[in-house]
């Protein structure tokens, strides 16, 4: 199973003739960030370092703080970074540091 994700609102049947046989791909279009905070935690179940009175998520609070696992409540909506593709290798392979001059 292949998972391609694009911003391209056009069919990219290149991309399907690739990666599903004969065309058999399936498309589902989704919106940019498709998730909404449903969920608000309250103070009472945020542990003592979170300073805040209430905090609005994308999952419950029992899956945000247990004692296995933290899921950090992060605001993602700014998470979806545009990529660009090029063979520039400045670009690919930057310095770390510039030459003395």
């Amino acid at each position: 199973m292949v998972s391609c994700w694009t911003d391209l609102s056009d069919e990219e049947l290149l991309i399907w003739s690739l990666y599903a046989k004969d065309l058999r791909g399936v498309r589902i279009r989704f919106p940019a960030f498709p998730f909404d905070k449903h969920y608000r935690i309250g103070q009472s179940d945020l542990p003592p370092f979170i300073k805040s009175d209430v905090i609005n998520s994308y999952v419950a609070a029992e899956h945000v703080f247990n004692d296995r696992y933290c899921i950090p409540p992060f605001d993602l909506e700014g998470l979806l970074v545009k990529v660009e593709y090029t063979g520039d290798s400045s670009l690919l392979y930057p310095a770390v540091l510039k030459p003395r001059e």
